[in-house]
């Protein structure tokens, strides 16, 4: 089972938060869907997803996406994904 704690974060303090969860183990290949899913829940847009992000997710379980990772604008100072397993 997989589960993401996402956090939208508005000047250092959490203002939305959201567990996804899914049935599959959780796989970094797929963490374009995930993203699709949690960020369809927050009703933004999906941020565009770097090599930094996939090395903080394998080595911490945890990424961040700031306003440059979005190519619309956005009304906060950045999206947290921990992986919750």
């Amino acid at each position: 089972m997989t589960k993401i704690w996402a956090k939208i974060i508005l000047e250092q303090k959490i203002v939305k938060s959201y567990v996804f969860k899914s049935e599959e183990k959780f796989n970094p290949m797929d963490l374009l869907n995930y993203l699709a899913d949690i960020c369809l829940h927050f009703d933004i847009s999906v941020p565009v997803i770097l090599d930094k992000h996939l090395k903080h997710l394998f080595k911490f379980n945890m990424t961040k996406f700031n306003k440059s990772d979005f190519i619309e604008p956005i009304n906060f100072d950045n999206l947290t994904i921990n992986v919750i397993e």
